[in-house]
């Protein structure tokens, strides 16, 4: 018998946090970082964790490369039944960026800090070690438009993407 739990219960509410819970604690375990967004949906508060984002990419194999060598990407199985080439790779607390292979990708005229870009975290400490692992590799660094209470730039990558890195600092 399956156990129906109403959305927005007190006990799915419950459910949810149990289970945020359980993995900070598993990537604290592990050395890793676990990054929630707070939501409020109907007047009720949830933890939303970001699961993965894609990007297209003209040539998998050097993103791949970039990618694995910049963020310490590990690569994760993936499903059978996607019609292109991809590669998904694990990248921090849970999250991955999924690598889909599409020659004639173009990137989008709005790849900008006012206009869609990926916002990564990493710790104050670790935010030069990335900003020099991107020049290594050939990364366009870009640095933002204002100022923030926080140390931050931003990168272009060799399809055209537009990604941010924040430090913050580690939490407790």
């Amino acid at each position: 018998m399956v156990d129906l739990i109403e959305p927005g219960s007190i006990r799915s509410r419950n459910l949810l946090f149990q289970e945020v819970i359980k993995h900070k604690q598993l990537f604290a375990q592990r050395g890793q970082r676990y990054f929630c967004s707070r939501y409020i949906v109907a007047g009720e508060s949830f933890v939303m964790p970001i699961h993965h984002f894609t990007l297209a990419t003209r040539d998998l194999e050097t993103s791949s490369r970039f990618y694995q060598a910049v963020f310490d990407g590990q690569i994760v199985e993936r499903p059978g039944n996607i019609p292109m080439g991809g590669i998904w790779l694990s990248i921090s607390g849970g999250q991955q960026s999924h690598l889909t292979e599409v020659p004639d990708f173009q990137p989008s005229k709005f790849e900008d800090e006012f206009g869609r870009h990926v916002a990564l975290c990493v710790t104050d400490a670790e935010l030069d070690g990335v900003r020099a692992k991107l020049i290594k590799r050939g990364a366009e660094i870009i640095p933002p438009k204002r100022a923030t209470p926080h140390r931050r730039f931003f990168f272009q990558d060799q399809d055209g993407y537009i990604l941010e890195v924040m430090g913050t600092v580690a939490a407790e």
